[in-house]
């Protein structure tokens, strides 16, 4: 019996040594997914500010082009307006407040094209 129990106790010491082994293993592949796994998330962090900038950028870029399209339109607007009120009200008796009107939007109209002939220099 003893070389039984011998035999056993021998099984059991190299089954617990060879546990220990895979377990300090695991715990090696752990500590390394573990690494692998932070700088992956740091990797995504980085991305994540890099795409929220250019994200900003492209906006920003993109309420500029809209803002110049928008004047364009804005002083075409007025200058048709203008046409239109000259061909229709050529003829017409206004009243002061009506020839102050068509006065101030013709001398903006002036003033902002001037400004885009400046701008675009």
């Amino acid at each position: 019996m003893t070389n039984k129990s011998n035999f056993d106790k021998n099984q059991i010491r190299k089954k617990i040594i060879k546990n220990l082994e895979n377990n300090q293993i695991l715990i090696k592949e752990s500590d390394f997914n573990q690494k692998k796994m932070i700088l992956a998330r740091k990797q995504m962090e980085e991305d994540a500010e890099k795409r929220k900038h250019q994200i900003d950028v492209l906006r920003d870029k993109s309420r500029r082009e809209y803002l110049k399209k928008r004047e364009g339109d804005q002083i075409d607007a007025l200058e048709a307006d203008l046409v239109d009120e000259e061909y229709l009200f050529d003829n017409e008796e206004l009243t002061v407040r009506e020839k102050d009107e068509f006065k101030r939007r013709k001398e903006l109209l002036a003033i902002a094209k001037q400004y885009n002939k400046d701008t675009d220099i």
